[in-house]
């Protein structure tokens, strides 16, 4: 029998959505928050359990996951899968609605800043052609790529993506940033490749906002990702670069990037999709790469474990040897024998 391309088509994302749910912690009956943060087992907060360590993102766009204006847009469909995509897609579209995808624009709007004010600041000489507001986006795209922002672990987080209607500018960042700090208290930092730019930008958006954001929102550091950082002056670097921050670690900024890597081979076929097809195409897409970073993650931990059982079980074995042989020579307290020695070595008492 013919199968009717409209039935399987919404059975297909409604067996999508199933195992979505299935294959998710929450589905594994892990106990997890509601924040976009619970797809990592990681940065999940737990209930009861304090930050052991600040909690950071990597935001950035890629153009490969545009969609070309003529391949349609059927506006009889109807996207089926709502993850990736959420209320800063929604905010986003709604700016574009009232033409305010411009990032000087919008800001405006929300701001008492006058004509002429200077947003920019940062005293970088590198040309980052995602922080120029005078950039035009092309007749030939009607979506010019993806934003999104990853977690230190890789893992796409959901709620935390939106299309870009426009050339890459600070809009789409704000945007979601405002989202980030609503939604996930724990991130204490965020990389982006022009933060040094961006910073000062989200600093005047903060007071706009004062009201909408909860007061943790300005402890969110602003940090330019390590390889981008490269490009820049020295001096913008040192003050930057997340790589010489005090409190950052040892994260380099640059998950995105590995993301939009493993976005390469579908893109060429997601840009001639009618627009609803290519929203649940991109959204499968994600939570597919969030599946096999999961998976391998478990298979990691558990070599992990295995390795720490395994070196604990040569330390027990090397104990009892020791033992053996302070028990033949009448030494019968390890811990008592060891003061007793250090007593002698030193001439304070080593408590």
């Amino acid at each position: 029998h013919a199968v009717d391309p409209e039935v399987f088509q919404g059975a297909y994302f409604a067996f999508r959505r199933v195992t979505d749910q299935l294959n998710s912690l929450k589905g594994l009956g892990v106990e997890i928050d509601s924040s976009p943060l619970h797809v990592c087992p990681i940065c999940s907060p737990r209930p009861d359990e304090g930050d052991p360590y600040a909690v950071s993102l990597a935001m950035d766009a890629v153009n490969k996951c545009s969609h070309l204006a003529h391949a349609g847009n059927d506006m009889e469909l109807k996207p089926y899968i709502h993850n990736f995509f959420g209320k800063g897609e929604q905010e986003v579209a709604d700016l574009e609605k009232k033409g305010c995808l411009d990032s000087i624009k919008s800001f405006k709007q929300h701001t008492s800043l006058l004509e002429g004010d200077d947003l920019e600041v940062s005293n970088c000489g590198s040309r980052l052609r995602c922080a120029r507001e005078g950039s035009k986006a092309t007749t030939i795209y009607d979506v010019n790529g993806l934003l999104g922002a990853t977690c230190a672990h890789g893992f796409a987080l959901p709620d935390l993506f939106c299309n870009m209607r426009r050339s890459e500018n600070f809009t789409f960042y704000l945007v979601l940033l405002k989202h980030i700090v609503k939604e996930c208290p724990s991130v204490k930092h965020v990389y982006i490749d022009f933060g040094c730019r961006l910073a000062k930008t989200w600093t005047w958006y903060l007071q706009a906002l004062d009201k909408e954001l909860p007061p943790s929102a300005v402890d969110l550091r602003i940090m330019v990702n390590w390889m981008h950082a490269a490009s820049h002056d020295m001096s913008c670097q040192l003050e930057n670069s997340g790589r010489f921050q005090k409190d950052a670690g040892f994260v380099v900024g640059e998950q995105s990037e590995q993301l939009w890597a493993m976005t390469k081979d579908p893109s060429s076929l997601m840009r001639c999709m009618t627009l609803q097809n290519r929203h649940d195409s991109v959204e499968c897409l994600l939570s597919d790469i969030n599946d096999l970073k999961l998976a391998r993650l478990v298979l990691v931990l558990k070599a992990k474990m295995d390795s720490m059982h395994k070196k604990l079980a040569e330390l027990d074995q090397c104990l009892d040897g020791i033992q053996a042989e302070s028990n033949a020579a009448g030494i019968h307290d390890l811990h008592a024998a060891a003061q007793e020695f250090l007593g002698t070595q030193f001439a304070v008492s080593p408590t």
